[in-house]
């Protein structure tokens, strides 16, 4: 029995037509592909310093929300050629940094009824806290420890034996490539040192300023000497009205050509496809109207 032609040109139309539609959605596949996920469980506040921080070193970033659990978290995705760099950039900053517990974290465990001395240690814990999470505040400061031995008083003592004194000791980590000079370093470093002093010894009751020490050191990258770091961030160059290291600039110049050509490209194809799809769907309700008439 000799098959029509209307429906054989329908039934070759209709194959035509599911592979341009497959093409298609492999190209909206490769380019969901291009991006990858990069830091996870951020708060709004997070992941907007984060956004921030990437747009000024050139690296286009986007934030989104994840409201699957009992708190909103936010999801930080990037290009898939910017993950290195981005993670690089993450750890020179030191962020997310890991929070302090403060007073209110510290006091907000519940369990059972701490002893005296459990309730010291937490109440000293909580006072840590609070201190690192002001020194975290300061411009230039990526991360802070604060570590206080106040020693309990006692009732009975020995004749002639002194009151041991309260000590304190805090770490700063600080980002150093803002200086252009040594001199404008160290002036800054007395400073900070001066300040972190004052604020310990206005926080902690009957701590004398000699007892407290501060160590400040260079934020280092794992892999990196601190002097590679500020060095980078010291040689700059301008790439389309953004500052990058020099040595990466003209790297960077080839990504975004790169990046801009695969574009032309995907809108090309996607423009080819959508008019080949609508030709051949006009085709086949022509064809239809055809063979069953």
């Amino acid at each position: 029995m000799p098959q029509n032609p209307a429906r054989m040109g329908v039934i070759a139309l209709n194959r035509r037509y599911n592979i341009l539609l497959a093409g298609l959605l492999s190209s909206f596949l490769l380019l969901a592909g291009c991006s990858t996920e990069i830091q996870h469980n951020l708060t709004e506040n997070q992941a907007n310093k984060i956004v921030v921080l990437f747009a000024k070193a050139g690296i286009q970033a986007t934030k989104q929300k994840d409201a699957s659990g009992r708190e909103v978290k936010w999801t930080i995705v990037v290009g898939s050629s910017y993950k290195v760099k981005a993670i690089k950039l993450l750890q020179q900053h030191n962020i997310p940094s890991k929070k302090a517990a403060g007073l209110s974290e510290t006091y907000s465990q519940t369990g059972m009824i701490p002893t005296a001395t459990q309730e010291r240690a937490r109440f000293l814990m909580a006072q840590a806290g609070e201190l690192t999470k002001t020194f975290k505040a300061i411009g230039g400061v990526l991360d802070a420890r604060v570590h206080l031995v106040i020693p309990e008083d006692k009732i009975l003592r020995t004749p002639g034996e002194k009151p041991p004194e309260a000590r304190a000791s805090v770490f700063l980590s600080v980002k150093t490539g803002q200086f252009k000079s040594a001199v404008n370093k160290r002036r800054w470093f007395a400073e900070l040192s001066r300040d972190a002093k004052s604020l310990v010894n206005g926080s902690i009751e009957k701590l004398k300023a000699q007892n407290i020490s501060v160590v400040i050191r260079p934020h280092v990258v794992p892999g990196e000497s601190a002097t590679e770091t500020i060095g980078n961030d010291l040689q700059t160059s301008s790439v389309l009205s953004i500052r990058v290291d020099t040595k990466h600039a003209m790297r960077l110049k080839l990504i975004l050509g790169g990046m801009v050509l695969l574009l032309v490209l995907f809108i090309s194809l996607f423009v080819w496809f959508f008019t080949r799809a609508t030709s051949l769907k006009n085709q086949l309700r022509a064809l239809n109207t055809n063979a069953f008439n």
